[in-house]
């Protein structure tokens, strides 16, 4: 699995790439339409369902939001489709992606 980390600064936003090898590749952008245009790229490459990603210091680039990130990469955290997916945000950093499938069986365990 290739770990995209998203590190955001005051003026900039640090893409790293951890395909596996010893130093990952990193891209950057200064605005939010380049970070959506270096996402698309990647997933293009990876796949939705090979990439996780994660985040560091966020808020600081101010207008990156999970709600920016969320559509680029929705697959279900459970099942791994792609199909009626939504994502919750859980607190500051996390969010989880459930299907309506894994969503209804999760329900019904509670």
């Amino acid at each position: 699995m290739v770990t995209i980390l998203i590190k955001e600064f005051t003026t900039w936003i640090s893409v790293r790439i951890f395909e596996g090898g010893e130093f990952p590749r990193v891209r950057s952008a200064s605005s939010l339409s380049h970070f959506r245009t270096i996402m698309s790229e990647e997933l293009a490459h990876f796949g939705k369902g090979n990439v996780r990603i994660e985040r560091e210091e966020s808020g600081r680039f101010g207008s990156l939001r999970w709600c920016d990130i969320a559509p680029l990469v929705e697959h279900c955290d459970e099942c791994n489709t792609t199909e009626n997916v939504s994502t919750v945000q859980l607190g500051e950093f996390g969010h989880e992606s459930l299907c309506e499938d894994c969503r209804e069986d999760l329900l019904e365990k509670v």
